[in-house]
């Protein structure tokens, strides 16, 4: 019976273990948000899942996580199968190319105008220092006002 006792509370500890580390994974992905601002210094920047977006737009990554290497960005590409857009490694880990060699360069603008009216998405993979990733997919409309007739379905 004592073996079966020790059998259990080991069980036990292996599975609260699993639990407080998927926790804090989870706790540090909320602190993790895709935002899109109008201003090159991302000021007044809102996050950017469901929102509608036209024109020059900035995207970015806010975080306060310090254990991710680099951010891999995917535009309408839900498994990313494809090249990617763009791969950042400093923060504010933006989601055009900020062609630098350094991390102190200006983002470059996402140009709506360049894409279809519509749904779009946005695949994020987080590349963590440990070796790990995690994904997130990010939706988001595109409403060019004069490229299609205004639809009730993008009002806000």
């Amino acid at each position: 019976m004592m073996d079966m006792h020790k059998y259990f509370t080991v069980l036990i500890y292996v599975v609260c273990s699993a639990c407080l580390s998927s926790n804090n994974a989870y706790a540090q992905s909320k602190t993790i948000t895709p935002v899109v601002s109008l201003s090159q210094d991302r000021t007044n920047s809102r996050p950017l899942y469901n929102q509608v977006i036209e024109g020059r737009v900035f995207i970015s990554i806010s975080t306060l996580a310090t254990n991710i290497e680099r951010v891999v960005f995917w535009l309408d590409d839900p498994q990313g199968v494809r090249k990617p857009l763009n791969i950042d490694r400093w923060p504010p880990f933006d989601f055009i190319s900020r062609n630098h060699k350094s991390h102190n360069k200006k983002p470059t603008v996402f140009d709506t105008t360049k894409h279809s009216n519509g749904e779009h998405s946005i695949l994020i993979k987080f590349v963590l220092v440990d070796g790990s990733n995690v994904k997130m997919l990010v939706p988001f409309t595109i409403f060019n006002k004069g490229n299609v007739p205004f639809s009730e379905q993008y009002r806000r």
